[in-house]
């Protein structure tokens, strides 16, 4: 069982060694590359960013308020009122 554990223990360790060996490898190459570019005297390339991502809304587009057994909307724009209809239609399937 001791001999299970060493194993284990020893790929954890292999699995280290080879990352730090790929980090290295990849510092150097990097560093290889900046000399390179410094003799050149080029501006150093970069990496586009990637595209920001729209935030979700969380809050509903309308609020509802309840007053002696009716109903009243409210609605935060008037296109949200326009809007409102069509997903009522949709979301119960009325054409």
């Amino acid at each position: 069982m001791e001999s299970k554990q060493r194993n284990a223990g020893n790929t954890g360790n292999r699995r280290r060694r080879d990352r730090a060996a790929r980090m290295q490898k990849r510092q150097q190459r990097q560093c290889a590359v900046a000399e390179i570019s410094e003799n050149e005297e080029s501006p150093p390339i970069r990496q586009k960013r990637p595209p920001t991502r729209k935030k979700r809304i969380k809050e509903p587009v309308f609020q509802e308020d309840i007053v002696d057994g009716f109903a009243f909307l409210c609605f935060k724009s008037y296109e949200d009122l326009q809007v409102s209809p069509s997903m009522a239609c949709t979301l119960l399937n009325i054409k």
